[in-house]
């Protein structure tokens, strides 16, 4: 079974707070992956609707 991480934040914080803008973020990130030959292993969505799967468990 596959393990996955993931890391949530408002659309505030990533398109307005952050210091880089985030088009620019993801775009290093591709270009990094690519030039090690690295398959791209991440996934930006703006609406997860997943998340209220976890309004059940216990933390």
């Amino acid at each position: 079974m596959a393990t996955y991480h993931f890391v949530a934040a408002s659309q505030h914080f990533l398109c307005q707070e952050e210091r880089a803008p985030l088009q620019e973020t993801l775009a290093e990130r591709r270009r990094n992956y690519r030039d090690r030959g690295k398959e791209i292993d991440f996934w930006f969505l703006a609406h997860c609707h997943f998340f209220g799967a976890f309004k059940s468990w216990q933390w």
